[in-house]
């Protein structure tokens, strides 16, 4: 439960309102293409400059166990 007075907190509305969620769900992938690594990439454009500081995060969830490592602009899977 989230509590009103931590100012970090948001409402489920403004939750709703303020961030995005995509969420691809690759288990209903046809059998040949689940033996393989998938390649996701997503591509994004803004109507207006993105301020300043602005995150962004992903988090995969896989019954494979693996690490992702990143140059910057790319992320590798490492078995």
């Amino acid at each position: 439960m989230i509590n009103e007075k931590d100012s970090n907190s948001v409402s489920l509305d403004e939750f709703i309102d303020l961030y995005l969620l995509f969420i691809i769900d690759l288990r209903k992938q046809s059998e040949r293409l689940k033996t393989t690594v998938q390649d996701i990439t997503i591509k994004a454009e803004f109507g207006a400059n993105v301020p300043v500081n602005t995150m962004a995060y992903a988090l995969q969830i896989s019954g494979q166990m693996f690490s992702l490592q990143s140059d910057g602009r790319r992320f590798e899977i490492v078995y």
